[in-house]
């Protein structure tokens, strides 16, 4: 097909073709939704349910009434106004990626499970990153009751970060744990629905199916007004088609039906469009997420979203190494830069991820840091006026003249200027006489001085107290969910 569009990948038409072909996928094939309540929500409306299949057909006409109730613009709320996020147009937010289970320990090197004191230091280093806009919920620690695992991870990232908070959930049934920890946060209703602390991910399964649990969680959250990141994961050649066009196909499909539970639950409940495409590795049946297909996609999707209005987050700073090395920083440079400059996304999920969605590093969370500064300068651009032209002073230092004494100089090289965190710009002398450390151990000792200087500002002691009253009273429920 080749590169035909500054923005995008896909022709108008071809976005068009996609979309229409979605439709009549839903409406003639259907999605199997396993809940009979959301079931009878879809019947009550008009869609074609065979109860015994526990299948759906919408028709497009349904399907694009909901999608018009979807609102184009919400905000995350952080738990300091400062940290708040408006969802639209025109503006990248950059965060961490959610449900990892391993760190590679930032001190011993060594690949082990996550622990309690691994999430607690990396929500205090997205707290102290200022390139990091919000926390995904990093990290399961594995030592924790698998019951409660996802509300107590979500509890830790409350406590020691004042930036909004997305996590997932493995039962419905903490839908109203997770409401109740809401409402500590943001007290007031009316406050809390207008800048939400905490959203959700919530994932239908591919190919073209709604969990019991999922597809009520979609209700639960519209009714709550949890802002929902509506997640499509299908691995081409796997649990999706193995041609990109057909993939994504399919997952704009899901997501519509997703986006049609939501609205019509609640009219107006804030849904981000998102797609966390894997590639099925033929070699040795794994599943890729850091190669060029799924960046391909990831352009993609933001046309696909787009074109129906919704704020969209893809997965652009993904890797499939197993350590922060040259791999790790090709992959994730190559599909930031890309997503970003062909697509501008509201999102970009990934940073500090290893080894396909399956590992954190709190080096590579400052590595990656480094590259959002760098993609952001480039996306700024060269900004063109009577100043930045500097014709005035050219004219004064003219032929042969120097401009590093210039008035004009020090009032714009730090605008104008990227000014590294941890890349070396030193001359060899100057490099060798501070160490001669690379970029890791310069990494490395970021990372120590923000765990050793910087300290969150603490919630008040009642609302943690709270706060760990609920997960007691969660823990005793859902010892009892299958």
């Amino acid at each position: 097909m080749g590169y035909r569009n500054m923005f995008g990948i896909l022709t108008e038409d071809e976005v068009v073709n996609v979309h229409s072909t979605s439709l009549s996928l839903l409406e003639n094939v259907g999605m199997a939704i396993y809940s009979s309540d959301v079931l009878n929500l879809l019947k009550d409306a008009g869609v074609n349910v065979d109860f015994k299949k526990m299948m759906a057909r919408p028709t497009a006409s349904l399907v694009e009434e909901g999608m018009k109730k979807s609102p184009r613009e919400f905000i995350l709320g952080g738990r300091n106004s400062k940290h708040d996020l408006t969802m639209k147009k025109g503006k990248t937010y950059f965060r961490t990626p959610t449900g990892c289970t391993h760190v590679l320990d930032s001190e011993t090197g060594v690949f082990r499970e996550s622990n309690i004191n691994d999430l607690k230091k990396f929500a205090r280093l997205i707290d102290g990153l200022d390139q990091i806009d919000y926390s995904g919920c990093i990290l399961f620690p594995q030592v924790i009751n698998p019951k409660i695992r996802d509300l107590y991870a979500t509890e830790i990232l409350l406590e020691n970060t004042e930036k909004h908070v997305m996590t997932q959930l493995y039962y419905v049934k903490s839908l109203t744990y997770l409401h109740e920890m809401a409402k500590l946060i943001v007290p007031d209703e009316k406050e809390r629905r207008k800048r939400p602390p905490i959203s959700l991910t919530v994932s239908p399964t591919s190919p073209l199916q709604c969990t019991k649990d999922s597809s009520e969680l979609l209700m639960g959250c519209a009714k709550y007004r949890i802002p929902i990141q509506l997640t499509s994961i299908p691995i081409m050649g796997g649990s999706g088609p193995v041609t990109l066009a057909g993939t994504l196909m399919m997952l704009h499909a899901e997501m519509l039906m997703g986006i049609l539970i939501v609205q019509l639950t609640e009219p107006g409940a804030p849904i981000i469009y998102t797609s966390r495409t894997h590639l099925l590795n033929m070699k040795t049946g794994t599943a890729l997420c850091g190669t060029i297909e799924n960046t391909l996609l990831n352009v993609a999707m933001v046309q696909m979203a787009r074109h129906i209005g919704l704020p969209v987050d893809v997965y652009a700073m993904a890797t499939d190494s197993n350590v922060y090395d040259e791999q790790a920083t090709i992959e994730k440079t190559l599909n930031l830069s890309l997503s970003l400059f062909l697509s501008k996304p509201n999102v970009i999920t990934g940073a500090g991820e290893l080894e396909s969605l399956d590992t954190v590093n709190m080096e590579q969370l400052v590595i990656d840091a480094e590259i959002i500064s760098l993609t952001r300068r480039a996306l700024r651009g060269i900004d063109i006026n009577d100043g930045t032209l500097a014709t005035e002073v050219i004219a004064k230092v003219g032929p042969g003249g120097n401009f590093l004494s210039e008035r004009h100089t020090r009032e714009y090289f730090r605008k104008e200027l990227f000014f590294p965190s941890i890349l070396n710009q030193d001359p060899r002398r100057a490099w060798e006489m501070k160490g001669s450390k690379d970029v890791v151990a310069r990494a490395k000792e970021k990372v120590r001085k923000i765990l050793k200087e910087h300290e969150p500002v603490p919630l008040e002691k009642n609302t943690q107290e709270s706060l760990r009253q609920i997960l007691k009273r969660a823990e005793k429920d859902l010892s009892q969910a299958s």
